[in-house]
């Protein structure tokens, strides 16, 4: 995922100290009890409450159009009772735990969560939680283990039931608790169409072009084929062959022991024709670093990988059998 542009910062008074190892092992979700005006979240960080006399405190908070952050993911903040405050990043949503669904759901508390899934995102993705909401039996094992990845998503309300040492239970049943979970997973898992969108003209450009050359490279047609600019649709065909070839090479390296001399003939002019068709492109992880991951670098990996096992089983037969041995990488 991109990275997140920061929050406003407003320092709260009151927090603790940095979390303990393996803690935070998720986010929990609060509501304010106050209505979600435009600078609300400004408001209630400032020094009237938050920031002044509340003696508690959340890790971030958002409103309809803004958000604000008033303690730092690496330290514990009071949010729920000494259990809950340390195993949770806390994150305030201007709202009431009374409202109705219909409320809940309007045009203006939808932008408030969508405003947050980044943060969201981005504080699961830092401390190695799964974008899920917990079970109270899950809550209550991942706070006892300490293990980020047993983690996820939970309100004030599954706190004080899982874990106790609090009375309150917003943000309540009419919470969008799917919608906040959909615009968070999005975050973390994009489209094509909303990973384009966040990468600038000329990445856009690079990156098409970029799986367009691996495609013709792959391809037996040599020909890119497909939707121009599809993107995805190009790497999962490339996944798929990759799979395949994988699958086809590993089959043909058990059977070389087998074999008689014009299969092994054969063998090594597919080889050969792979390992040309392979090698004559470098490839390199910076150069798909616009990608966000190392996808297309692995599996050209995987098939230089393969050429070069292929090409080491050929070269001992022909040392046993006197077969023709394909040239070494670095006589091309």
């Amino acid at each position: 995922m991109a990275d997140v542009a920061p929050l406003r910062w407003m320092p709260a008074r009151s927090y603790g100290s940095p979390f303990a190892t393996g803690r935070p092992v998720g986010v929990a979700v609060h509501c304010t009890e106050s209505d979600n005006n435009t600078g609300t979240a400004e408001s209630l960080a400032g020094p009237n409450w938050f920031g002044g006399p509340a003696g508690t405190s959340a890790h971030k908070m958002f409103d309809r159009d803004s958000g604000v952050e008033m303690v730092r993911r690496s330290r514990v903040s009071y949010h729920a009772g000494p259990k809950g405050n340390v195993c949770a990043i806390a994150y305030e949503f201007c709202g009431r735990a009374g409202w109705s669904r219909e409320k809940w759901h309007a045009p203006e508390q939808l932008r408030m969560l969508a405003l947050a899934a980044p943060h969201i995102a981005d504080d699961l993705r830092a401390i190695g939680a799964p974008a899920r909401w917990l079970s109270l039996a899950q809550l209550a094992n991942a706070a006892r283990s300490g293990n980020p990845a047993a983690g996820g998503l939970f309100t004030h309300n599954d706190i004080r039931l899982a874990l106790g040492g609090t009375t309150h239970t917003d943000p309540g049943p009419n919470f969008p608790y799917a919608y906040l979970l959909e615009r968070v997973l999005e975050e973390l898992n994009p489209s094509e169409e909303d990973f384009m969108a966040k990468l600038t003209d000329r990445e856009q450009e690079t990156l098409r072009d970029q799986v367009d050359a691996l495609f013709r490279t792959l391809s037996p047609t040599g020909k890119a084929g497909g939707k121009p600019g599809d993107v995805w649709g190009k790497l999962d065909q490339i996944d798929a062959r990759a799979g395949a070839a994988e699958t086809a090479g590993r089959e043909i390296g058990a059977k070389l022991d087998t074999v008689g001399e014009a299969v092994a003939g054969v063998v090594a002019w597919t080889g050969r024709t792979l390992t040309s068709a392979i090698d004559g492109t470098e490839h390199s992880p910076d150069t798909f670093a616009v990608m966000g991951n190392k996808r297309v670098y692995d599996l050209v990996s995987g098939f230089k990988t393969l050429s070069t096992e292929v090409r080491t089983a050929l070269a001992a037969r022909a040392g046993d059998e006197g077969a023709e041995t394909p040239p070494p990488s670095d006589a091309r």
